[in-house]
């Protein structure tokens, strides 16, 4: 399964999934994306799925947003 946007702020889909049985069966990564590179485009493989149709689901995906500041208040840990 290929994926990709043409919007280049989107970083890309990490890894994909299907549900089988009522459990996720994930795809094996054959084209995967890293954040910054610049290529959104991402390639999943699943073998032993032989149909000409199928529900995928995202696991994760990210954005590309260099000029965006993003800040986390960091908190005490208390026992």
């Amino acid at each position: 399964m290929e994926r990709y946007s043409d919007d280049l702020r989107f970083g890309g889909v990490n890894q994909t999934y299907m549900i089988e049985n009522g459990k996720r069966s994930y795809g094996k990564v054959t084209k995967a994306q890293f954040s910054g590179d610049g290529d959104n485009k991402g390639i999943d493989q699943y073998k032993q799925y032989t149909s000409d149709t199928a529900t995928v689901y995202p696991w994760a995906y990210s954005t590309e947003e260099p000029e965006r500041k993003v800040s986390v208040q960091l908190q005490e840990r208390t026992k």
